[in-house]
């Protein structure tokens, strides 16, 4: 079915078209990716969901800390980057600052959170070995948007200041 948008893409449009239509089908996937978890959450809970969502995390945080251990990455002068098993540094950057978001809902909310700053220390090593100053600063509006719901109002001028600074 998506061969006769790929050849009707390409053949008016060339490689260009190509692209475009990659883009869409991408944008599309997360609609339902989205619908689904929708649906997952009022089947079995948001809780089972956050949790089998963790699941994601293993596999390139285990490849992550064999890169730190072996000293293997994306050499940039004198540093070794990071990169797990994403194609860049920063996209693990990223994905690091959303586990690091859950993880701090998780410590919030469990009665035994111990794993969970262990799983956060983790998190925060291997976002520092990316040596990516776009998850810093994601990791820092992050914060600051957390903490803009628990302050005063004077303070959360403050954050909002900093946030849009640091936009």
């Amino acid at each position: 079915c998506l061969l006769f948008w790929v050849a009707l893409a390409y053949l008016n449009f060339s490689a260009d078209g190509l692209i475009a239509l990659r883009e869409w089908v991408r944008l599309a996937s997360l609609l339902v990716i989205y619908l689904l978890t929708q649906e997952l959450t009022s089947m079995i809970g948001y809780k089972k969901v956050v949790n089998f969502i963790f699941l994601a995390l293993i596999v390139p945080m285990a490849t992550a800390i064999y890169q730190i251990i072996a000293k293997l990455g994306v050499k940039s002068g004198n540093i070794i980057r990071v990169y797990g098993t994403m194609s860049h540094p920063n996209v693990l950057a990223l994905f690091l600052v959303l586990f690091i978001g859950l993880t701090l809902w998780k410590i919030k909310f469990e009665k035994h959170s111990f794993l969970w700053m262990v799983l956060l220390l983790a998190d925060m090593a291997v976002l520092i070995k990316t040596f990516s100053l776009c998850g810093i600063v994601m990791l820092m509006v992050m914060v600051a948007m957390l903490n803009m719901k628990t302050g005063n109002t004077r303070h959360r001028l403050l954050i909002f200041i900093l946030i849009i600074g640091v936009i």
